[in-house]
């Protein structure tokens, strides 16, 4: 079944996004299952994750908010935003509700198989 797929250009080995460089991690951080990211709260994406600024303001307490927030930033972020912008145990709930690319499923999908709640 093709799902959450999105048709943009993949990120190998180098970023294609303005602020993203050559050996900027893109997956998950180190110890990210101990960490606790925000869960409520107006965020602002950086220039490197929202191409068109100003970007626009995402509250964390809405569903739909936060999981376009996670998208965004597992697309086109680094390990750092992740930490500062994604709650560990509130990716693995959205996981499934997520649109994700065939690199973020690459990416990431190791961490949330290996830490999903069974």
């Amino acid at each position: 079944m093709l799902q959450n797929l999105r048709s943009w250009p993949r990120r190998v080995g180098v970023g294609v996004g303005v602020g993203v460089g050559v050996g900027d991690d893109l997956g998950p951080p180190d110890n990210f299952h101990l960490r606790r990211g925000p869960t409520a709260g107006v965020v602002q994406l950086p220039a490197h994750i929202w191409h068109h600024q100003p970007s626009p303001r995402f509250d964390l307490a809405q569903t739909v908010e936060r999981r376009r927030v996670y998208e965004l930033v597992l697309e086109h972020g680094t390990s750092t935003d992740a930490v500062g912008l994604i709650d560990p145990m509130l990716l693995l709930a959205d996981w499934p509700h997520l649109q994700r690319s065939l690199d973020v499923n690459e990416r990431w999908g190791p961490w949330i198989a290996r830490h999903q709640p069974r």
